[in-house]
């Protein structure tokens, strides 16, 4: 009592300072544990993926059904990839091979693949066999064969779901609703998905329309028709064309699509991605918010967030662009565009070495992407890294021999050499595929150097010939240098 009397202070300092101590303790306790539980345990990666050898419209529908139904099952514990996940991104004529399978399904961190072929098929059923494969080990693991009846076909994929489960050594309580549909809708849906899956996208809506023109509630033939009819008008809009007809189909088939399932999280995403073409950014953001609430696996969404103001970024838990669109490359490693917008954005920011390191990944997983080459060659243009801009872009020539801009940009390389005899081949050589208008300023230049001013003279005219509006720069020095050229001759 007396200390306190002579030092009233004393006590008052102990209390604050224990105070302080317990809240930073219990801060850090807290921060531990946010930390432990934004860390997601791997999950299981499974895929089924279809024969297109024979049936291809059947085969495809029943890898499409599985992975769905897969899909909604243990999420915690397994990542089913779709088939538009990575199908377009595969070379189609090889996907019924199970070694182009499982090279393929390592490159894209699958831990088990499945192979679905149908063997024989009659008027009521088909019989259908699935490989199982760990993408590393040659042999399947376990081969099924199960019957579908076209009539009582529910019991099938619950079947093949249940074995699927007791492969991996889990099991299921209760099955989620999926939307099965009846088999009168099975074909116009099925070759609906495999022309949507192999690129042909007027065919894909063909099919698509004559399904729902059956039965306009079926939500599986809807959502495929409004992907298709986006990728198409994404096409168009490149093209100038007048879309606000089209766009208000897309968003009515979307609005349809939400009455029949509101809880929907693919139906939201398509409609931000509409809002999106259509520079509608408040309700872009307010269709991809209701997505990410209702369903956070699917790549395509975190990759259209990133396309919104960054000041969302940080309300979605996400600190920048780049983290969106790590997520998205981490749900689904097939995701090309996503690994280029991911190198892009490195790129503007001028991180060189993590954008070299981003499309080598993307080359490792597909080594024939063309993007991911012209994005190195851009890169290596930058830096003037002589030595790799041409390993680049001679392996860019490798895929597409026609590509002009490729024999370009080997041409400046050249000229920047002191190699001009090669450099004008290369320069010619983008003049023949598509009269390519830079080269032609280049061999201007080339020309002038080398006193040949006739052809110097008419280069830098088929230059200014192709000039592309007011900012072209290019048109302009080859004006000048022409005058000064015939300025010179008079």
């Amino acid at each position: 009592m007396q200390l306190f009397i002579r030092n009233p202070l004393y006590f008052i300092k102990i209390y604050f300072r224990t105070k302080v101590l317990f809240f930073i303790i219990l801060t850090g306790i807290l921060l531990t544990i946010r930390c432990a539980s934004s860390v997601e345990s791997d999950r299981l990666r499974i895929s089924f993926f279809p024969t297109l050898i024979t049936q291809p419209w059947l085969n495809v529908l029943i890898a499409d059904h599985l992975n769905g139904f897969m899909g909604k099952i243990n999420s915690a514990d397994y990542l089913t990839y779709q088939l538009d996940w990575y199908c377009n991104t595969m070379e189609m004529d090889s996907i019924s091979y199970s070694s182009y399978l499982r090279q393929f399904g390592q490159r894209i961190e699958l831990d088990v693949l499945v192979h679905v072929q149908i063997q024989s098929v009659s008027e009521d059923r088909c019989t259908v066999q699935l490989d199982y494969y760990h993408p590393e080990k040659k042999e399947p693991i376990v081969i099924l064969r199960d019957s579908l009846d076209f009539l009582e076909y529910e019991p099938f994929f619950q079947r093949i779901i249940v074995k699927t489960l007791d492969i991996l050594s889990s099991e299921v309580d209760s099955f989620p609703e999926y939307p099965i549909f009846e088999t009168r809708l099975w074909e116009p849906y099925g070759w609906g998905k495999y022309y949507q899956l192999t690129g042909n996208i007027a065919s894909a809506e063909t099919f698509y329309r004559q399904g729902i023109s059956v039965d306009t509630n079926q939500i599986s033939l809807l959502k495929g028709l409004i992907q298709v009819l986006l990728e198409k008008a994404s096409k168009l809009r490149s093209e100038g064309k007048y879309l606000e007809d089209f766009y208000f189909e897309i968003e009515r088939l979307i609005h349809r699509g939400i009455e029949i399932d509101s809880m929907d999280s693919e139906l939201y995403r398509s409609l931000g991605n509409l809002y999106i073409q259509r520079g509608m950014w408040n309700k872009a953001e307010q269709a991809l918010d209701k997505a990410y609430e209702i369903g956070k696996d699917d790549p395509l969404l975190y990759f259209n967030l990133s396309r919104l103001h960054p000041s969302r970024y940080d309300e979605l838990g996400f600190k920048n662009k780049t983290e969106l669109l790590e997520r998205a490359i981490y749900l689904n490693p097939a995701f090309q565009l996503g690994w280029i917008a991911l190198a892009e954005d490195c790129y503007y920011r001028n991180r060189y070495d993590k954008t070299e390191e981003v499309y080598n990944r993307l080359l490792e997983i597909f080594p024939g992407s063309l993007d991911g080459l012209l994005g190195l060659g851009k890169l290596y243009m930058v830096q003037n890294d002589i030595v790799n801009i041409i390993r680049t872009y001679e392996n860019v020539l490798e895929i597409a021999p026609d590509y002009a801009d490729a024999y370009y940009n080997l041409g400046i390389v050249y000229y920047k050499d002191h190699q001009d005899d090669v450099a004008i081949q290369f320069f010619k050589k983008a003049i023949e595929i598509s009269n390519h208008a830079d080269s032609h300023y280049y061999l201007g230049i080339v020309y002038r150097n080398r006193n040949e001013l006739d052809q110097a003279i008419y280069h830098f005219r088929k230059r200014i010939e192709l000039k592309n509006g007011t900012g072209d720069t290019f048109a302009e020095e080859a004006r000048i240098h022409l005058y000064e050229l015939l300025e010179n001759e008079g």
